[in-house]
């Protein structure tokens, strides 16, 4: 397998890697379009400050895509990276007649 183009070979233990990034609600609209999850709790204002979110929030897998965004273009790797995530998402509490 090739390597990632400009990757590095080593790295320092605990060494971190950092960026920000704004999520607009057009890239909420997409990821709702592209995953087919249209829960009201991403797209609907209204409904979203009846929840304990008190808004609107992010689908909690594309905050999770930023990990594969970190590793491939920050601390890029030589080869593909595999490992099994456990995405500390908590359970919805509010009930459909919330």
């Amino acid at each position: 397998m090739d390597s990632v183009p400009g990757a590095r070979t080593s790295f320092t233990v605990g060494e971190e890697a950092t960026f920000t990034r704004t999520f607009t609600q057009e890239d909420v609209q997409t990821f709702s379009k592209l995953s087919g999850d249209t829960n009201p709790i991403h797209l609907d204002e209204n409904y979203a400050r009846q929840t304990r979110f008190g808004g609107r929030i992010v689908h909690g897998m594309l905050v999770a895509s930023l990990i594969s965004s970190a590793l491939g273009t920050i601390l890029p790797v030589p080869v593909a990276c595999t490992r099994v995530n456990n995405f500390p998402f908590g359970r919805r509490q509010e009930s459909a007649s919330d």
